[in-house]
């Protein structure tokens, strides 16, 4: 039995390019970068409910490390990552000692249904607003994060982060 190379020849054609680079296929929001979409992994939700605090409490005090005191005071709210391992609640605290004095300077709160990311949304409070708008300098601020299983025992997180 002879097989015909024409199936082959057909295959060589089409993957050679004329002289430009081929695009690379790009993956979907929130996963892996630079693998071909077939091999596009999502990343994992955090395993355990300490995972789950210290990733929002990080990603928290990564995006607070970029504001400076006055624009933190000039927002109302503001939007951050938080993180789960399965349903649950979400609760984040943002405090910062001032003239001896530990003022919350926000607060939210956020229940899910399920594991992966969401975004809460902390109000600032009126006294956090004020002695962050008559604050000179840099601010040390600590951001807790707890999380709650429906099932379970809660766990809590603190990071820091310097407003500048």
């Amino acid at each position: 039995m002879k097989r015909s190379l024409a199936p082959l020849v057909v295959l060589a054609a089409l993957s050679v390019t004329s002289g430009t680079a081929a695009a690379k296929p790009e993956c979907q929001p929130g996963q892996t970068p630079g693998a071909p979409p077939l091999y596009c992994i999502p990343p994992a939700p955090p395993a355990t409910p300490a995972a789950a605090a210290h990733a929002t409490s990080g990603a928290g005090a990564h995006y607070l490390s970029t504001l400076t005191p006055s624009g933190l005071a000039a927002k109302s709210k503001i939007a951050l990552s938080a993180f789960a391992s399965g349903p649950g609640t979400i609760t984040i605290v943002l405090k910062a000692r001032l003239h001896g004095k530990v003022v919350v300077i926000g607060s939210g709160k956020i229940t899910v249904s399920a594991a992966g990311s969401s975004t809460i949304e902390l109000s600032l409070t009126k006294a956090g607003k004020v002695a962050l708008a008559h604050h000179k300098g840099a601010l040390v601020v600590t951001l807790a994060s707890t999380f709650t299983p429906t099932s379970g025992k809660a766990a809590t997180a603190k990071s820091k982060a310097i407003l500048k």
